[in-house]
């Protein structure tokens, strides 16, 4: 027996902001989010705790990694950034960039000294032997300092120009200071041998013509000192692979222990506190990268929450990892068990990535479907799966010492899918613009085109009358963050994208936006330029070839009479039939304090030429069985709903109100496994 997973998306544009419910973002290992703006995170592992710099607040909170709460939370001067603990573990220095000044925090009373005058703004900062410290500058023109910790005064300038907000590292001895530009191509890393007073270059990129990519974003340093991390944009070309992050010998940056592999805009990093696996955050997708250090591959990938991320760390004992956002700071338990689910395609190659972030010594899946295996090194999933339908899977890890599960539901199509769904209906304000929801499954990220057509629209040739004269679309997430906006296609900077895929409007006052998003749930809202009413078409198309898909669509706007009733379009794909179910919704949103509902939706579904091919007023006259079998029953009687298998092809569903009635309806296409 198949059981059936629902897929929905509600949107609902209430008290002038938009409510989403949101598809699983992936995150199950999140146990917590604090509510700080972090700019950098530094790890004090023998008190148990985590210190943020809070560059909003001019202070530093205190993190216990036991309790995962804030304990403390201490003033200590203008935009505090880089931070790092004294060589003997009792004092913490906090950089202040909005001031000439060092910020000194005792760390066994947790109050704060008075600060140290420096020569300039610093940004980064490392705490020496002998009570040195080393601060890079805030300013392009400013140098790369070695200052007395006691007095702030500069004792030595390692760096006349190291360019502005560069960043550093020690070595765990403190006798090797690593250095690494931002915000400049090509990239430089330099190495300073700090066991004396009188600091010596041993190692310079520029002067071995070493390429290390551009435009560095952060630099850290394995905890044994033997690897050296340096993200930059476009990766460490050095190693001759594209968006890689080089694993450099610490004491020789011509040699590498490895290349990971981690795609564009490389972002922030960290090591494991036993420098196993090196976690870095990409940007663009909102996903953090498990490497194993020793092969250099890639093991996990981990979803979180923001993508606007500024640092991250783990706790002493690797289990958690804290990343800072602009937000908060998110907690994510990497010994967590996780459930979660995944989307493919039957008879086509498959990749799915189990959610365990542990480096197992043992790991084994029950209930693999024939045609899939799992690579126990890189915890992947893959093969050419023959059969359709969805089926539970069990990963079970161990590492020795801690044992990891992750149950799995594999949701696999046959080869068919939605390459386009649309809506059309009539455009008001307020609760009546016109709001498409839409669900992308699969593992990949898909290429879409969302559209929003007014003064193109036509029936037989001929205008439609009363069109949306000049629509704007806005794009939204799952969480209702704003993607883009768009009033006239030709504007966005994407549109030439749009025009080679064949998706030109044909007038430039429509709306168009052509963008890459990743699996989720996405809301597209089309409204009137200056509150304009009309009917107007929102689509969304698919213009990947992968295994993603449009799983659903689900639109509510005003249920009129003649040309204004609310009119969803979808073409199927592949080469197999589709498993739908249509539904048109009324009573039931009222409960969502939506006023003016369609009390009695009427649904008809039409082929490409025309035909009705299947109707329903009240969805237990015809279907009761079938349609409680999806889970996606109506929970008002009067409500309709058509379960039905389609060949590849256009087919139209058009929801009206029974007996002529009118009000604000939804109507929804599910594209069921």
């Amino acid at each position: 027996m198949k059981l059936i997973v629902r897929f929905s998306l509600v949107a609902a544009l209430l008290g002038g902001g938009l409510a989403v419910q949101a598809q699983s973002t992936g995150t199950d290992n999140l146990v917590g989010q604090l509510s700080v703006v972090a700019h950098r995170l530094v790890a004090d592992p023998v008190r148990h705790r985590i210190y943020a710099s809070l560059m909003a607040d001019n202070s530093v909170a205190v993190i216990d990694t036991q309790t995962l709460k804030i304990t403390d939370t201490i003033p200590v001067g203008m935009a505090p950034a880089g931070m790092s603990i004294s060589a003997d573990g009792l004092t913490l220095y906090v950089a202040l960039s909005g001031a000439t000044q060092v910020g000194v925090i005792n760390l066994t009373t947790l109050t704060t000294s008075s600060p140290l005058t420096v020569a300039v703004k610093p940004w980064q900062i490392e705490a020496g032997l002998a009570d040195r410290l080393y601060i890079t500058p805030v300013d392009e023109d400013d140098a790369l300092l070695q200052i007395d910790a006691t007095t702030g005064a500069t004792e030595a300038t390692l760096d006349a120009q190291p360019h502005k907000e560069a960043l550093l590292q020690i070595s765990p001895d403190r006798t090797k200071l690593y250095s690494g530009s931002t915000q400049v191509s090509p990239a430089t890393l330099k190495r300073y041998d700090v066991s004396t007073a009188t600091a010596i270059l041993e190692e310079n990129t520029d002067d071995e013509s070493l390429d290390v990519g551009q435009s560095g974003k952060d630099l850290k340093l394995s905890h044994d000192g033997a690897s050296l991390s340096y993200a930059t944009l476009f990766g460490n070309n050095n190693d001759n692979y594209a968006s890689a992050t080089a694993l450099f010998d610490s004491m020789d940056f011509t040699q590498s222990d490895g290349s990971c592999i981690i795609g564009p805009n490389p972002s922030f990093l960290t090591f494991s506190p036993d420098d196993s696996i090196l976690f870095e955050h990409r940007a663009g997708p909102g996903q953090v990268y498990l490497f194993d250090t020793a092969t250099s591959t890639k093991s996990g990938v981990l979803k979180v929450l923001e993508d606007s991320v500024s640092d991250l760390i783990t706790d002493g004992s690797g289990r958690y990892l804290f990343v800072a956002d602009g937000t908060a700071v998110e907690i994510y338990d990497l010994l967590a068990n996780v459930t979660t689910t995944f989307y493919g395609t039957t008879g086509k190659l498959q990749s799915f990535q189990v959610p365990i972030y542990i480096k197992p010594t043992s790991i084994n899946a029950t209930d693999l479907l024939a045609g899939l295996t799992l690579d126990s090194a890189t915890k992947v999933i893959s093969g050419t799966p023959t059969e359709d339908g969805t089926f539970p899977v069990v990963v079970t890890a161990s590492d020795g010492t801690h044992t990891v599960t992750a149950t799995l539901t594999l949701v696999l199509y046959p080869n068919e899918h939605a390459v386009n769904i649309s809506t059309r209906s009539s455009v008001n304000v307020g609760d009546g613009v016109l709001i498409a929801g839409f669900i992308i499954t699969g593992a990949d990220a898909q290429n879409v085109v969302v559209r929003g057509i007014g003064p193109s629209l036509q029936v037989g040739g001929q205008p439609v009358p009363g069109r949306l004269a000049d629509p704007t679309l806005t794009l939204y997430d799952s969480l209702g963050n704003v993607i883009d906006t768009n009033n006239d296609w030709q504007t966005d900077s994407q549109s030439s994208l749009v025009t080679s895929v064949g998706l030109a409007p044909t007038d430039p006052k429509e709306a168009a936006l052509y963008r890459i998003l990743d699996p989720g749930a996405y809301t597209v809202i089309v409204s009137g330029v200056n509150n304009t009413t009309g009917i107007s078409l929102a689509e969304v198309y698919n213009v990947s070839d992968d295994s993603s898909r449009l799983a659903n669509i689900s639109t509510r706007a005003d249920v009129e009479t003649g040309d204004d009733v609310m009119i969803g379009g979808v073409i199927v794909g592949g080469i197999d039939d589709a498993n739908m179910v249509f539904r048109a919704l009324g009573p039931s949103l009222a409960s969502g304090s939506i006023s003016d509902v369609l009390d009695d939706p009427q649904l008809d579904l039409y082929d490409s030429n025309g035909n009705n091919i299947a109707s329903d007023n009240n969805w237990r006259d015809t279907q009761e069985a079938e349609i409680e079998a999806t889970g996606l029953a109506p929970t008002n009687d009067l409500e309709s709903a058509i379960s039905i298998s389609l060949a590849p092809g256009a087919y139209t569903a058009i929801v009206s109100g029974a007996g002529g009635t009118t009000g604000i309806g939804l109507v929804e296409a599910y594209n069921l496994p």
